[in-house]
């Protein structure tokens, strides 16, 4: 995990801001990226492992421990004043929808040690303002749906979308006064750190360089709502600056539902090829998903699926 820290406000009205992100993959690599661009701040990485795989590993009470003593750290040594907010920003969810009932149970489990963890902290500074943020997945809660807007609720299809609902109920559950915010993004596409495509539009055009077959688990009509990391990180990273309420959960989708067949020629405009891609409709993943744009929340702006596509290719793709 990483934690971020910087100064908000100028002058007597400054304050440290501190951010602790569990699990920096690609949405929580762009959450830091954001912090840390807006902070002109600083990072520490602290070793709290979630495994490899999908399978995530239990983890001991040392594990808490050191971040605890990183953040202490922290503010007896680089910090003159206690920190005026901290946020705890949970994107550690490493499973993908075929993980099994214990895959999830054990991500579950995970997240009840960092809300522990998340008490102890703020118990620690009881001056700051607190929030903790939490990542869901609309695409596990709302799976077959369509025209999904707010009078729609969960109906998981599956482990990992019932994985997810109890991973919100666990945080509703949760008694603290700190901020709470839950965040439901759709199938979200970009890389990760280290130069890894995440989500099938990153796929495509990594194997459509390369003249590799993309497999879709789907049919050509399928219809799916896709948006950039980078923009989901970027309406985490403004909750965790600036939210002062409980609030959502925000249903963070683009709300214009793509076809697979749309998404194929996409792809094959930015690269300027054909693309070989191949069709398994025969799996048990070709069930629709769309969103009414009414649900989702007014300050969220994201790219379309097409600009979104250009720009990770200009950026990881194209030198």
């Amino acid at each position: 995990m990483i934690i971020v820290h910087g100064l908000t406000g100028a002058g007597e009205a400054s304050g440290w801001q501190v951010a602790l992100v569990f699990g920096v993959g690609l949405i929580g690599s762009s959450v830091v990226a954001v912090l840390r661009r807006e902070l002109d701040g600083f990072v520490r990485h602290v070793p709290y492992s979630w495994g490899n795989g999908r399978k995530v590993e239990p983890q001991s009470e040392a594990g808490g421990a050191l971040v605890e003593s990183a953040v202490a750290d922290l503010v007896d040594q680089s910090l003159d004043k206690p920190p005026s907010r901290i946020a705890v920003i949970w994107s550690a969810g490493g499973n993908g929808f075929g993980a099994s009932k214990a895959d999830m149970a054990a991500e579950l489990s995970e997240l009840g040690k960092v809300l522990t963890l998340a008490d102890r902290l703020f118990a620690s500074y009881p001056t700051a303002h607190q929030s903790f943020h939490m990542l869901s997945s609309a695409g596990g809660l709302f799976e077959g749906q369509t025209n999904v807007d707010q009078a729609s609720r969960p109906r998981p299809l599956r482990p990992y979308g019932w994985g997810k609902l109890e991973q919100e109920q666990a945080f509703g559950a949760w008694h603290t006064s700190a901020t709470k915010i839950c965040y439901r993004p759709s199938s979200v596409y970009g890389f990760s750190p280290g130069g890894q495509p995440k989500g099938l539009i990153s796929a495509l055009l990594l194997n459509g360089l390369r003249h590799k077959v993309t497999h879709f688990f789907g049919r050509s009509d399928t219809l799916r709502d896709y948006v950039a990391g980078s923009d989901v990180g970027q309406f985490v990273a403004e909750k965790v600056l600036h939210a002062e309420h409980s609030e959502g959960p925000h249903v963070l989708v683009a709300a214009r539902p793509t076809t697979l067949f749309e998404l194929t020629a996409i792809v094959e405009r930015i690269l300027g090829r054909k693309i070989y891609v191949q069709f398994e409709a025969n799996l048990d993943n070709s069930a629709n998903n769309s969103y009414r744009p009414s649900v989702r929340p007014q300050a969220w702006r994201p790219v379309d699926v097409e600009t979104g596509s250009r720009e990770i290719y200009a950026k990881y793709l194209l030198s």
